[in-house]
């Protein structure tokens, strides 16, 4: 008999194994989770550097299209250059909307 545990010791023990594996299974889900922000983040920052490609590359599109041999007229330069300045604003959104996107999973990170 003596071989055999009273029931109150293997509750408690029970009871503490399902603590343990509450407790790691609260650990995995937040490796989980991070690793899903980490993911994202990735991929926010693979965008921001295109965009900010595309922004750097604005000034040399805009003074080949605007002085190239192909524009004769100052109309044109300023339909260009106009065209161009928007072209810049719709970039720049695009990288504040990745701006804060990344400030959002940043603060939802635990």
């Amino acid at each position: 008999m003596d071989r055999f545990y009273k029931p109150s010791v293997v509750v408690l023990l029970s009871l503490l194994l399902i603590t343990q594996l509450a407790i790691v299974a609260g650990g995995v889900a937040q490796m989980v989770e991070r690793a899903a922000i980490a993911a994202q983040m990735e991929e926010l920052q693979v965008r921001a550097d295109a965009l900010s490609n595309l922004i750097s590359q604005l000034p040399a599109d805009y003074e080949e299209s605007a002085y190239g041999n192909s524009v004769d007229r100052i109309t044109e330069q300023q339909l260009i250059a106009e065209e161009t300045q928007i072209t810049e604003l719709l970039h720049l959104a695009a990288m504040l909307k990745i701006m804060s996107e990344m400030i959002a999973l940043m603060a939802a990170t635990p």
